[in-house]
């Protein structure tokens, strides 16, 4: 049975296999098994997003892609172009060569996976579908420290399992796409270990030491709202009289933050003495997000909540409501854990409901505790329903809450055979393919489509450009021992004479679309 025949909606009905039948074990008292089967489903869910697109998505996992790719054989000097043989603008991030404009880690994993893997896409997406997964199991144990429910943590893991906007930032297709999902997963772990920290009696070492550690990864691979677990930590701390008072409290807090710093400073350092002028410009460039809508991305400061109906459905926004206000109703508030989990959320969305430039994304990670809401309010109009309602009705009506939650369709929608952009991606990346295994090693490589020279660059060891310099750079470039192709044509463009007609330049005669 050939799979790759399979439309993308039979494949991820096949994955969520697994997910069902570890719904029916956990919820027939078969805990632990129904928690590996939905653990084991949704590493498949993610498993087949990685495999669904065979290119990489524009906005941004081909420059993600190609600085990993770049960071195989030199992890400590982050390149989009390794050989710039023409002038750049070092303060443009999309064609560059010293490429600090994110922070490293998840960078660093996409390397190694394709150092195991090979270099193509699905090695490269990889580690968003491992962390996804792990993911799902911080969601369940938090999920039950916090709420202290199994079937309201295991409602939340099996939400954020089947999440339609994570799978899709899993498959690259959403914008941050693998930095944003593997910084979330970071922030979730701090949070979790948080929350065991907090649920040991002694406060073991460890839980500090692991608190630190997954800040400091998420600093590592966003930036400094990564901290965000010392915000609800230390807001906890000042509310409740005989938290405050306790000074060993606050000495933890700051051994947990010293060792996020011991993670997260030194490629600070690095590379503001290595690369000063790079890193000195990302650093303003990060500010100007706060005080400008860069690169057209703008919006109102009500821009997040509304995109919280891509990010949850429009199924579950009146239960996450509805959990909130039980949240506050049934008096958690004075529970462990709640002041935390509520000043997270709020301080992530009011912050990036002020800052000017706005990205769906950068409120995804709080997500989790919004699940954990959300379920909670779930089983409770579960339980009040199983009053005067069959069962077989209720679970129907959860099976549709999932589905929505999940979207298969909006997965498979995206993929259509008819998505002419789509298409042309696809024939375009096996034309740079075959470039690469017809030209050697060396080819300066002009005229590719707009921007997908860096896609070139991944599938290729050639130094490809999305442009063509005028005759007279074509000449010295030639005069220095440079071998040169151009692409004849794409869309509207046409060669001038001057090119086509130089025995010393390739043509390469494949259209692109």
């Amino acid at each position: 049975m050939d799979i790759t025949a399979f439309t993308p909606f039979v494949k991820l009905l096949f994955a969520v296999l697994p997910i069902a039948l570890g719904t029916y074990f956990f919820f027939s008292g078969k805990e632990k098994l129904g928690i590996a089967f939905l653990l084991l489903g949704a590493f498949c869910l993610r498993m087949v997003m990685i495999t669904l697109d065979p290119f990489l998505h524009d906005w941004d996992e081909r420059f993600h892609a190609l600085v990993a790719k770049n960071m195989m054989d030199n992890p400590w000097v982050p390149m989009l172009r390794v050989n710039p043989v023409l002038p750049y603008n070092y303060q443009d991030w999309c064609c560059n060569h010293i490429w600090v404009h994110k922070q490293p880690l998840f960078l660093w994993q996409m390397a190694l996976s394709m150092k195991l893997f090979g270099v193509n896409e699905v090695a490269m997406r990889l580690p968003s579908a491992i962390m996804g997964t792990i993911a799902v199991w911080l969601v369940y144990r938090t999920g039950y420290l916090w709420l202290k429910d199994k079937a309201v943590a295991y409602l939340a893991a099996l939400l954020f399992a089947l999440s339609y906007y994570q799978l899709e930032m899993t498959s690259g297709l959403m914008g941050l796409d693998h930095n944003d999902l593997v910084y979330h997963v970071y922030v979730l772990a701090s949070i979790w270990a948080y929350t065991e920290y907090r649920n040991q009696l002694h406060k073991p070492l460890k839980w500090l030491l692991l608190i630190g550690l997954f800040v400091g990864c998420a600093v590592l691979n966003k930036w400094l709202t990564g901290l965000l677990v010392f915000a609800g930590w230390g807001t906890m701390l000042l509310f409740t009289p005989a938290e405050r008072t306790d000074k060993k409290n606050w000495l933890h807090l700051l051994l947990a933050l010293a060792v996020a710093v011991a993670i997260f400073l030194p490629w600070q350092i690095y590379t503001a003495q290595h690369f000063p002028k790079e890193m000195a410009w990302s650093q303003y460039h990060n500010y100007l997000h706060i005080i400008e809508p860069l690169e057209g991305h703008g919006g109102d400061a009500w821009y997040h909540l509304r995109y919280m109906l891509p990010h949850y459905g429009i199924t579950l926004l009146p239960f996450m409501a509805v959990g909130l206000i039980m949240v506050f109703a049934r008096g958690w508030l004075k529970r462990p854990y709640t002041i935390e989990m509520l000043v997270m959320v709020a301080i992530i969305y009011l912050f990036f409901s002020q800052v000017k430039t706005k990205m769906p994304a950068f409120t995804f990670a709080v997500a989790p505790i919004l699940y954990m809401v959300t379920a909670y309010a779930l089983v409770s109009a579960y339980q009040v329903a199983a009053r005067h309602a069959h069962k077989l009705v209720l679970i129907s009506a959860m099976i549709a809450i999932m589905l929505f939650a999940f979207r298969p369709w909006d997965i498979d929608k995206n993929r259509s055979i008819n998505n002419k952009e789509r298409n042309e991606k696809i024939y375009n990346t096996e034309v740079y393919k075959e470039i690469g295994q017809t030209l050697e090693e060396g080819y300066l490589v002009f005229n590719c489509k707009s921007f997908e020279d860096v896609e070139m660059m991944f599938y290729t060891d050639l130094n490809a450009h999305h442009w063509w310099p005028n005759e007279q750079v074509l000449d010295s470039l030639l005069n220095a021992g440079h071998m040169i192709a151009i692409f004849k044509s794409h869309g509207v463009q046409v060669l001038p004479p001057s090119i086509t007609n130089n025995p010393r330049i390739m043509i390469i005669d494949k259209q692109l679309h």
